[in-house]
């Protein structure tokens, strides 16, 4: 069972998983209307996607399951 800090660390992450997945969001919206090209977004979408299998294994690790 994690600890407080451990709980709020978790919730502050998924907080910041939440504001890359708007940020996504964001990116695809702007690409259908031709604000990005292609080569741009899927570089951005590359980076918010490794940022968010780092959050997920941060939380992983503070639930206490096992991450491999």
């Amino acid at each position: 069972m994690p600890s407080k800090e451990e709980r709020d660390e978790i919730d502050r992450l998924l907080g910041e998983k939440e504001k890359i997945e708007k940020k996504i969001e964001n990116a695809r919206m702007r690409y259908y209307k031709r604000q990005l090209d292609e080569d741009i977004f899927r570089k951005i979408l590359e980076e918010y996607e490794k940022q968010l299998i780092e959050i997920d294994v941060k939380i992983e690790i503070l639930k206490g399951k096992r991450v491999e």
